[in-house]
């Protein structure tokens, strides 16, 4: 998935004599811009923003490594590859270990990660979590040199990326030392010295830190110091600094040593054993202090929920409130269990004291909600339950029957939604997952491929059975990206170098080995009782084929294999494109240089990755026909100005699937809102979005219940039926990062998802209805201006976006393939945001648009080729709309809405209110309003002729001017 960050880098390295290999780490050294000098300062924005991050010097008293600071802000969410830099370069010794060590306070951090080396393949996610604003923090990793990692220079480069939002950072005392120590001339002495300076604040850390200058020793390379720590209650610690360098009597050797140290307070004494020993100091933990407090605070929780609940027995029926009835005492009892355990080390006892500092004031405000509501008298919301049974798809939406809290029966639409557990709080899709490696665990005796089902029995069949009783559907996601190491191994040939497409899709043996898998379960899964259970097969995970490339022997192989198929030779393919190739090595040798080369290749690919979700797809509907198909699309990867290589085609992805799926994120609302339109434009079926990034993985911050509500509602209000969330995880220390963060410690962000939930199925017609009616403006879904001006046109179908979202009309997309086939729905205005290539039957009906009236609008150069690189001929007119104001005032100027509604423009376009309105059949007027400003906007509404509107979300009057505030959405009906 993608992010916002900020990059540090130093330019310039010093020799490994050293005891630093960097310059001004302390940053004391400033420049007349504010930037610590040696130190580079850039800004990246991508497709979809420009930076928005600050960056300086400041002076801070108490700094550990001087007066002198860097200080950092990023006030916005997270936008995929747009960052801030400064550049660090050191030069290491390849296959040596080194530490990396900085101070930092802030607040509220989002995700920290350090990148090493030149590939960006190490990375660590600095716990950031319960930063002091005030107190400085030592923190410390290790890496080990990667020859790889160093530049042709010989420098190695070290990222401090911020990652997401940052309402402010400090950094100071970065520094990178060899693990082994330092080697440095000193003075011959007849017995071993020992100086122990410590570190600055490690005397307030959970570390013993300190440099360990050693002299009047002679030791070989490899060699192991012990170290002996005895506290103030007399216990003896021991520790060994291993590895380290050689060092002769007339010489220094300086260890930088990083050691967790949780010991009682007072005078502890360090000691080398026969080298020397010093006294320090241990200031008093304050984790014992607030391990007390959080206990203490979860008791006066548990203690007021039980006095709400004989209040809350008043209301039996109420789901809305059941939510907070199912989700209050179940995270007090997680942080009891969390607070109760036993800590093997400081690091750990802090990991779960974060988790009590998100979740706990957050289950105090939910028992604050929870007695307000109880207290309004105010009528509560009804709601209405899936009950297990068939499923149908009406005009592309499911429909079940649902229970309402009467215990009323009816067929209706259903949106679904949820995440990786049973119906406790709101929730009624799961996702599970099946892969090769979990049926085929080693070789088989009588034949290659030989299932084992017990995982299949103990984890699938027995979530079908439960998911079944308590009225769940089960999205299974065959896994084929977990193949199994025996595989790879006897079958080298198909190995593709992906996490998830492990295997080259074109080969053979891949397509023998993905049929096997789904005979095997998909034939387990059509004898089950408990079928019925299904929500839908998700064919893949994130699928891409970027390992397909013209200097890979077999994709070229495949490529020419299917210029044949199409052109029948190298001539036909001369005749289609004016190229003039004499043989297939010249064409592909001619590479991207070629747009007409590039465009074959690009479409090459996206036909093979759709190619193998067709197979699949015919796979399983053979064995298990009824069952809605998808796929797990990146579908924010279609847009994106980096991802051409991916073979990503949504379209050719809708013609094998049943339900329009995708795997997408809410670092923006941009994604969420282009893609889950984008597809439903394509096909207008809805959208089964299960695997939501709506929480960046590995978070450490609060995240505020208002973004999940608002990412939930608003894809349904763009075309979604189906969304589960990532991840529902009960990690643990040490676990998987990407776990760490997730909703599953999120009280409030559990209630506001499963409010959506409840609100959608509520108004499971009136969102139906809203996407139902067929936008009367759309942008252009080019597949060649993807490939031959993907930057600027990427840049430009953003920028469309937004401006264009906020207009009032309701946008959708008309691909190359639609306006071929000229099916120009109810459009009445064409955008063209920088389409500079068009299929030439595309431009042809365009032109037949423009002659039933339809007007073009074009921002930047459109129109200039075809699909090959060939100039093109336009033969229509079309209207400039080269800036935003005449972009908006053209579309209104042919468009008019039945309600006008107005907010002021925001400073970043970003922080848009987003508002789309439409009529419905019935005459009423549906008006979808969000404000993604942090600042509420003042908004007018002109209802026309003395109507009335009532926003069905809250079920209150809507005035002719109110206040919105940030993320939180309406659906204003007016009659």
């Amino acid at each position: 998935m993608n992010k916002l960050c900020l990059t540090l880098f130093l330019l310039g390295s010093a020799g490994l004599c050293n005891a630093e290999l960097i310059r001004n780490g302390s940053f004391e050294a400033v420049g007349p811009d504010k930037l610590p000098q040696h130190w580079l300062f850039t800004a990246k924005g991508s497709e979809r923003a420009q930076p928005n991050i600050a960056l300086t010097t400041v002076s801070d008293a108490g700094a550990p490594a001087g007066g002198t600071v860097v200080r950092f802000t990023h006030p916005s969410a997270g936008v995929n590859d747009v960052y801030g830099s400064l550049t660090q370069l050191v030069r290491p010794e390849a296959g040596r270990r080194y530490r990396l060590n900085f101070y930092m306070k802030g607040k509220n951090i989002n995700q920290l990660l350090l990148i090493f080396g030149a590939r960006w393949a190490e990375r660590w996610v600095v716990p950031t979590a319960g930063l002091s604003e005030t107190g400085w923090k030592l923190f410390s990793h290790e890496i080990t040199i990667d020859p790889q990692d160093l530049d042709p220079n010989g420098d190695y480069q070290v990222r401090f990326n911020i990652e997401g939002y940052a309402e402010w950072g400090m950094l100071d005392g970065v520094s990178f030392v060899p693990t082994g120590g330092t080697v440095a001339p000193g003075r011959r002495s007849a017995a071993p010295q020992l100086e122990i300076r410590p570190l600055p604040a490690a005397g307030d850390s959970d570390f013993f830190a300190a440099d360990l200058i050693l002299s009047g020793l002679d030791r070989e390379a490899g060699w192991t110091l012990p170290v002996e720590i005895t506290d103030a209650a007399g216990k003896l610690y021991r520790y060994e600094l291993k590895e380290l360098n050689a060092v002769r009597n007339g010489e220094t050797l300086t260890v930088n040593a990083v050691l967790p140290l949780e010991i009682a307070a007072g005078e502890y004494a360090v000691k080398l054993p026969g080298i020397g020993s010093a006294k320090f100091t241990r200031q008093p933990s304050r984790a014992p202090r607030e391990i007390a407090e959080q206990k203490e605070r979860l008791a006066r929780a548990r203690a007021r929920f039980a006095a709400l609940e004989p209040e809350l027995a008043k209301y039996p029926r109420s789901r809305y409130l059941a939510v907070y009835a199912n989700v209050i005492p179940q995270q007090i009892e997680l942080q009891e269990k969390d607070l109760n355990r036993r800590f093997g080390s400081a690091p750990e006892r802090d990991y779960y004291l974060n988790r009590g500092r998100i979740a706990i004031p957050e289950i105090e405000t939910a028992l604050g909600d929870l007695a307000a509501l109880l207290r309004s008298g105010k009528p509560l919301p009804g709601s209405w339950k899936l009950a297990s049974g068939e499923v149908e798809y009406r005009d592309g939406f499911p429909v079940a029957e649902m229970i309402d809290e009467q215990g009323n029966r009816q067929r209706r639409y259903v949106m679904f939604g949820g995440y990786g557990l049973f119906d406790r709080i709101g929730g009624n899709v799961v996702q599970f997952e099946i892969g090769p490696w979990s049926v085929y665990p080693q070789p088989g005796r009588q034949r290659e491929l030989e299932p084992d089902f017990t995982y299949y029995h103990d984890y699938i069949e027995a979530g079908l059975k439960r998911a079944q009783e308590n009225n769940q559907k089960v999205a299974l996601l065959l896994a084929t990206h977990y193949v199994p190491e025996w595989f790879k191994k006897a079958h080298p040939e198909t190995d593709a170098g992906h996490l998830f497409v492990p295997l080259d899709i074109l080969h053979p043996a891949t397509l023998s080995f993905h049929r096997q898998f789904i005979r095997d379960i998909v034939g387990k899964l059509a004898e089950s009782p408990y079928r019925g259970a299904l929500h839908s097969i998700v064919l893949s995970n994130e699928p891409t084929y970027g390992q397909c490339t013209l200097d890979r022997s077999f994709s070229r192989a495949e490529f020419e294999k299917h210029l044949k198929r199409r052109y029948g030779s190298v001539a036909g393919f001369n005749r289609a494109a004016g190229t003039r190739f004499g043989d297939f090595r010249e064409l592909a040798d001619a590479g991207y240089g070629s747009p007409a080369v590039k465009h074959e290749f690009i479409r090459f690919k996206r036909e093979a990755l759709a190619g193998w979700h067709s197979f699949m797809a015919s796979e399983v509907r053979r064995l298990l026909p009824g069952v809605p198909l998808q796929a797990k699309l990146m579908i924010h990867q279609v847009y994106a100005e980096r991802e051409l290589e991916m073979g990503l085609d949504p379209e050719r992805f809708a013609a094998f699937s049943d339900l329009n799926g995708n795997d997408n994120g809410d670092g923006t609302w941009l994604d969420p809102s282009l893609g889950t339109a984008l597809q439903y434009s394509l096909k207008p079926v809805s959208v089964a979005n299960t695997e939501n990034h709506y929480i960046s993985d590995g978070s450490q911050i609060p995240v505020e219940p208002q973004s999940i509500y608002t990412s939930l509602f608003q894809q349904y209000m763009h075309g979604a039926s189906t969304l589960v969330g990532w991840v529902w995880a009960d990690n643990a220390f040490n676990g998987a990062p990407w776990l760490d963060g997730c909703i599953q410690r999120r009280p409030l962000d559990i209630i506001a998802h499963s409010r959506a939930i409840l609100d959608a199925n509520r108004l499971s017609a009136e969102i139906v209805a809203f996407n139902r009616v067929p936008p009367e403006a759309a942008l252009i879904y080019s597949p060649t201006s993807l490939t031959l001006n993907r930057n600027r046109h990427t840049k430009a179908v953003y920028d469309a976006w937004r401006t264009l979202s906020a207009t009032g009309r309701k946008l959708g997309f008309i691909s190359e393939k639609q306006l071929a086939a000229r099916k120009f729905g109810k459009l009445r205005v064409i955008v063209a945001p920088e389409v500079r290539n068009l299929k030439r039957d595309a431009l042809a009906g365009l032109h037949e648009f423009v002659r039933r009236g339809g007007t073009v609008l074009t921002a930047g150069e459109n129109f200039r080729g075809d699909e090959f690189g060939r100039p093109a001929e336009v033969k229509f007119g079309t209207v400039p709309a080269n800036s935003r104001e005449t972009l908006r005032a053209e579309l209104a100027r042919r468009i008019p809405l039945p309600v006008e509604v107005s907010a002021p423009a925001p400073a970043d376009s970003l922080d848009i209110v987003q508002v789309r309105t439409v009529t419905l059949p019935d005459g009423r007027i549906l008006v979808n309003l969000v404000n993604f400003d942090r600042s509420a906007r003042r908004v007018k509404l002109d209802v026309p002729g003395g109507g009335s509107a009532v926003d069905l979300i809250s079920g209150e009057p809507v005035p002719r001017e109110f206040s919105l505030a940030w993320k939180t959405p309406m659906l204003i009906e007016i009659r």
